[in-house]
């Protein structure tokens, strides 16, 4: 399998480079980890300008359509940069869980706002304690108003791949089993102000 980058994907590359030399030094980062958010909503803003958070999504969701390599290219940047932004908790996993695994209507409604920038997400893979057993499940989900598709936790777990605070964002959840009597779903997740966009 060649991993050479292409025309394209070097330049891709390059301007993602000359991004980081130009507005994410060291010194811009040590203030962006300092801050109260811990990141930069402005960095994430232009990393939807430039097309990075819709890269690897199809057109029909306002993406490029790349692939794999088009993606390392860029996470290979923001490794040598130290990039503290949830590029990869949203785009290298949760919205590819909902690219790939996702209903029509999941997909229309998250992955535009992705593309867009206006939608951040977690994977909440792990629950505290559980170590390797998966069927330890503790958190608790409730329907959250008369949407099908919203749920808040109601006693969240800890462990996520990103541990960043946005005001919207959506959690992707690995397992989750029902309690029908009363109305909740058993989940992994990590957050207990979470809106969870992925109830299956």
């Amino acid at each position: 399998m060649n991993f050479d980058y292409d025309e394209e994907q070097q330049l891709l590359a390059d301007s993602v480079r000359r991004f980081i030399r130009r507005d994410y030094d060291f010194e811009s980062r040590k203030k962006i980890v300092a801050s109260a958010e811990g990141w930069s909503e402005k960095a994430w803003g232009t990393f939807a300008e430039m097309g990075l958070l819709g890269l690897p999504f199809s057109p029909d969701y306002g993406g490029f359509g790349g692939g794999a390599v088009d993606l390392m290219s860029v996470m290979e940047m923001f490794g040598e940069a130290l990039v503290v932004e949830p590029y990869l908790a949203t785009v290298g996993l949760g919205a590819q869980f909902v690219a790939r695994a996702g209903t029509a209507a999941q997909k229309n409604r998250i992955l535009p706002q992705v593309v867009e920038g206006k939608l951040k997400m977690a994977f909440a893979q792990t629950e505290k304690d559980a170590r390797y057993n998966l069927a330890q499940v503790a958190a608790t989900a409730r329907k959250a108003g008369s949407s099908p598709v919203t749920w808040r936790t109601v006693r969240p777990s800890t462990a996520t791949v990103s541990s960043w605070r946005a005001e919207r964002s959506a959690w992707i959840t690995s397992r989750m089993r029902e309690r029908a009597a009363m109305g909740e779903r058993k989940v992994s997740i990590s957050s207990s102000d979470a809106t969870m966009a992925w109830p299956r």
